[in-house]
C-alpha cells in the first residue's frame, strides 16, 4: 500500500508517490496530453486571427476531449500557453511594441500573445505597405496583389491604410484590379476577425454603398452588354461586405434594383450568406417591396427567391459569421 497523502509525480506517463518505490501507469496521462496538444492547436488557430490576451484566450477556447463538455482550465490555457512560447511558436507582445501589431492600447498592464512571425516577412509587409502611398500606380497595384494573394497576415493599422487608398479613388474606377484586390484583402482579413478601425471601416461601407446605388441609377436596364468579370466581382464583394456589417442599407440597394428593373439582374448579388441574416431580420419589409409591385409578377418572383435565400443561408451565416462576431461587434454596434 503506498500513502494516500503523499505527493504525485508525473515522469512521461509514469505515476509515482513519493516514500513508495512501486510505479503505477498514470491512465489520465494520454487524455491529459491530448487535452493540450488540443488546447495549443485551439490557441495558434485564435493568434492567426489576431494578438489577444490572455484572458480572452481563456474565454473564447472551445471544450476539450472527446466529450467536448468541459472548457479547459486557466491552469490548462496557461500551461499550454507557456510550452508554445518554450517552442518559439508565439510571443508575448512588450507594450513599447502593440502599436506594430494593431493595438492601440494603454494599459501597460496588458499582456499580448501572437504568432512569431518572421522577421523576413514583417519587414516585406511594410515595405508592401509603404508602395501603397507611392504615386505610381502600377507600384499601388502590385502591391496590392502582393498582399491579396500571398496571403500575408496584415493588422488593423494596415488595413486601415488600405482602405484610405480605397477611398482616394475615384468612383468610375470602383471595377478596377487595384480596387478589387483592396476589396479582398479587407474582406478576407475580416473573415479572420481582425477588423480596421471604426472610423476607416465607416467610410469604405459609405464608399461602397454610394458606388453601388451611382452604378445602378446610370445603368439601363435595357442595354444588353454584358458586365465584365471585374464589374461583376467587384460589385458582388461589396455587398457581402455591406451585407458582413449588417449594414440596413441592403434594403435601400433592394429597393432601388426594383424601381429601376434591375432586381431580376443583380439577384444573385443579395443572394449570399453575408447579406442572409439582414434580410432576414426585415424579411416583412421585402414582403412589403412584393406588395408595393404587384402588377410585377417577375419581380414579385424575384424577391420570394431572395427571401427563400436568406431563409437557407442563414444557418450557414451563423456558422461563418458567429465565430469571429465578438471580434466585430465593436465596428457593427458602433
Amino acid at each position: 500500500m503506498f500513502d494516500t497523502n503523499s505527493k504525485k509525480q508525473y515522469d512521461d506517463g509514469i505515476l509515482t508517490h513519493k516514500g513508495d518505490n512501486k510505479i503505477y501507469p498514470d491512465t489520465n496521462f494520454d487524455t491529459k496530453f491530448s487535452r493540450d496538444n488540443e488546447a495549443k492547436e485551439q490557441i495558434l488557430a485564435l493568434l492567426r486571427q489576431k494578438p489577444m490576451r490572455n484572458k480572452d484566450i481563456i474565454r473564447r477556447i472551445s471544450p476539450l476531449g472527446v466529450s467536448k463538455n468541459k472548457k479547459p482550465s486557466d491552469i490548462t490555457v496557461k500551461r499550454a500557453l507557456r510550452e508554445l512560447i518554450d517552442k518559439n511558436k508565439i510571443i508575448k507582445i512588450q507594450h513599447t511594441k502593440l502599436k506594430e501589431y494593431g493595438l492601440n492600447k494603454k494599459d501597460k498592464r496588458a499582456k499580448y500573445y501572437t504568432l512569431k512571425i518572421n522577421e523576413k516577412e514583417l519587414e516585406w509587409i511594410l515595405k508592401l505597405i509603404t508602395s501603397l502611398g507611392s504615386d505610381d500606380e502600377r507600384e499601388q497595384k502590385l502591391a496590392l496583389r502582393e498582399l491579396s494573394e500571398k496571403y500575408l497576415r496584415l493588422n488593423s493599422d494596415h488595413l486601415d491604410k488600405i482602405i484610405i487608398e480605397i477611398i482616394k479613388k475615384k468612383q468610375e474606377q470602383w471595377c478596377t484590379q487595384k480596387y478589387l484586390f483592396a476589396l479582398k484583402i479587407v474582406y478576407n482579413h475580416i473573415q479572420l476577425g481582425i477588423t480596421p478601425s471604426v472610423k476607416s471601416l465607416g467610410l469604405l461601407l459609405n464608399t461602397m454603398y454610394e458606388t453601388i446605388i451611382n452604378f445602378y441609377k446610370n445603368m439601363d436596364p435595357m442595354d444588353a452588354r454584358p458586365l465584365d468579370d471585374f464589374e461583376i466581382e467587384s460589385i458582388k464583394l461589396q455587398i457581402q461586405l455591406l451585407g458582413l456589417f449588417q449594414d440596413k442599407r441592403i434594403i435601400d440597394i433592394a429597393k432601388l434594383l426594383a424601381e429601376e428593373g434591375l432586381l431580376m439582374w443583380a439577384e444573385s448579388f443579395l443572394s449570399t450568406w453575408e447579406c442572409s441574416k439582414i434580410i432576414q431580420e426585415n424579411d416583412t419589409v421585402f414582403y412589403d417591396l412584393q406588395i408595393h409591385f404587384k402588377k410585377n409578377n417577375k419581380i414579385i418572383e424575384s424577391v420570394y427567391r431572395i427571401r427563400n435565400k436568406a431563409k437557407d443561408d442563414y444557418e450557414m451565416y451563423k456558422n461563418n459569421f458567429l465565430p469571429i462576431e465578438e471580434a466585430l461587434r465593436d465596428v457593427i454596434y458602433s
